[in-house]
């Protein structure tokens, strides 16, 4: 083991290790780079490619569960060209174009596993931490280093090590068992009998994947989620229905403005109905027989796994393509291919594929920093394991321990890429100092709310863990916007801003305020900050009333 300086020992600049270089990682070191007189970053990344879900490792068919005009990051569009939902290979293109755009290669450290993370002088004014890095893919050629590093943003995301049940007898099954995320292709299913476990979306990309090419497709699962059209009342986007703030402000949050806290409480019926028309819509699109399997019994902001219709999905249900069932596997027979079902029932499988998650936990961490830091253990499974909480305030930082550490991309929004980027123009804010946090026992308050609030609201789908956020999301934004003290109305009028689906360009400024508060904060000049006039709902009331007043007076 060899051991190598910080790269801040030779300059002013604060060192930041960033672990990971999928989406989170991404804008993290481009948020962070754009303070490059501030910090020296180096991203550590284990695979061979960057992008994470999107390198090359994913499967063909897999596409974005946004709309193209809600996905991507700030400062640069998706292509018009990738459709409305782009698929893997292209969303792959586009993050090698993101990182080329903002020369994030030279920062990116491929191939290289960081084993252990440690906090060094820790108490002391100006802590720092001690990460343990394996460069090198095998085992036995692999070198090891420590490095020293001021700042510690993790982004590993939340799907880097997939959760396999254990089934008796799973061992000796003669066929083939497979998690979703090692599926590469259909070729995988040709004239194969096909099992798949799960009703999220994975378990729906892998029926759809495999419906053409087997002999045979079953999915079956212990409770549907809501799987939606790409289209709502034949041809609205979804865009259009769950994205603008106008819906959003009707939809509940654990932390609303009195006027929305007014309408919950004393007009539910108003949110009810809005809810409730939008789930009718979503069921009739489907275009399947009523009660049919697939269709949720309960509420539509009940369901955490709520995602989008893969192409074609609902075409193979309706010709009968995919078979399902509500149950789940007992076990399998020895030495053969045939798979136990809970209801009594068995059958014949060649391929079994587990769309059946994946699991949380920080290798890289001891179980007592895990804690301290307010991180679930090692191996627990989100919303299935029980107290597997995530506890980081604005889901970002923690309340306890060392404040020279952050988190980007542990919390799922309905557009993540957007929330990941605000994340980031947070965390710069809190690592320089400029954010003025509440005391300690007021944040774990905070963070308690949020949980209760998530307990209750996906009591139907599972477990809470702390960072959900899914139809929530204008509300979380508005509030790191807040606490960034930049602008609030991120369209020109409020009109595009409450009707208008979100857009993630919306965040261009973010860098622009930040850097102008600074400067306004230091006494600086102040006049390169970006100021957007807003046609607030205010200004079109005046503007109303002087109509009036001109008509009527003049």
């Amino acid at each position: 083991m060899s051991s190598a300086s910080s790269p801040s020992s030779t300059s002013n600049r604060r060192s930041v290790c960033i672990i990971g270089a999928g989406v989170s990682g991404l804008i993290s070191a481009k948020v962070f780079l754009e303070d490059g007189d501030k910090f020296d970053i180096t991203v550590y990344e284990k695979t061979s490619d960057i992008a994470g879900v999107w390198s090359d490792r994913a499967y063909s068919t897999l596409r974005t569960n946004n709309a193209r005009h809600t996905f991507g990051f700030a400062d640069l569009d998706i292509p018009k060209e990738f459709g409305d939902y782009p698929t893997a290979p292209q969303m792959r293109s586009y993050f090698n174009a993101y990182a080329d755009k903002f020369k994030l290669r030279e920062k990116i450290i491929l191939n290289t596993t960081v084993t252990n993370v440690v906090q060094i002088s820790e108490g002391a004014s100006d802590p720092k931490w001690e990460v343990t890095i394996r460069s090198g893919t095998d085992t036995a050629t692999a070198t090891t280093t420590e490095v020293t590093y001021d700042y510690v943003i993790v982004a590993t995301g939340m799907f880097e090590q997939p959760f396999i049940p254990i089934f008796e007898n799973a061992d000796s099954f003669k066929g083939t068992i497979l998690h979703s995320s090692q599926v590469r292709d259909k070729a995988e299913f040709k004239d194969k009998r096909v099992l798949i476990i799960g009703g999220g979306k994975s378990a729906a990309d892998m029926a759809t994947l495999a419906c053409g090419s087997a002999l045979s497709t079953r999915m079956i699962f212990r409770k549907a989620h809501w799987i939606i059209p790409e289209y709502v009342m034949g041809k609205i986007s979804t865009r259009w229905v769950l994205y603008s703030r106008a819906i959003s402000n009707v939809l509940p949050y654990y932390k609303m403005s009195p006027m929305k806290t007014f309408l919950h409480r004393h007009l539910p019926f108003i949110p009810r109905g809005v809810v409730n028309f939008i789930k009718n819509g979503i069921v009739q699109d489907m275009h399947i027989q009523k009660g049919h399997v697939l269709i949720p019994e309960g509420t539509l902001l009940g369901d955490v796994s709520i995602c989008m219709e893969p192409k074609g999905f609902y075409d193979a249900v309706r010709k009968e393509l995919i078979t399902f069932n509500k149950t789940s596997v007992r076990g399998f027979v020895p030495h053969s291919n045939t798979v136990l079902f809970d209801d009594g029932t068995s059958g014949e499988y060649d391929v079994v594929v587990m769309g059946t998650g994946f699991l949380q936990g920080f290798r890289f961490f001891s179980s007592k920093l895990t804690s301290l830091l307010g991180l679930p253990s090692q191996g627990c499974q989100s919303g299935r394991t029980k107290n597997a909480l995530f506890k980081l305030y604005r889901h970002i930082v923690p309340i306890n321990g060392p404040k020279n550490i952050g988190f980007v991309g542990f919390a799922e929004a309905l557009t993540n890429a957007s929330c990941y980027e605000l994340q980031a123009h947070w965390l710069t804010e809190y690592f320089l100092g400029h954010l003025q946090l509440p005391s300690s026992s007021s944040m774990d308050a905070d963070i308690s709310s949020h949980i209760k609030h998530e307990a209750a609201q996906y009591r139907e789908t599972g477990e809470p863990i702390g960072m959900v956020i899914l139809t929530g999301f204008r509300h979380y934004f508005d509030v790191l916007v807040s606490d960034l003290k930049v602008s609030h109305g991120l369209s020109t009028n409020f009109m595009s801003e409450n009707f208008s689906p979100f857009n993630p360009t919306q965040l261009r400024y973010i860098q622009i305020e930040k850097v102008a508060l600074r400067r306004s904060q230091g006494g600086a000049d102040t006049t390169t900050r970006s100021v957007l006039f807003y046609f607030s709902f205010y200004h079109f009331l005046l503007l109303v009333a002087a109509i009036l007043i001109a008509f009527f007076y003049f």
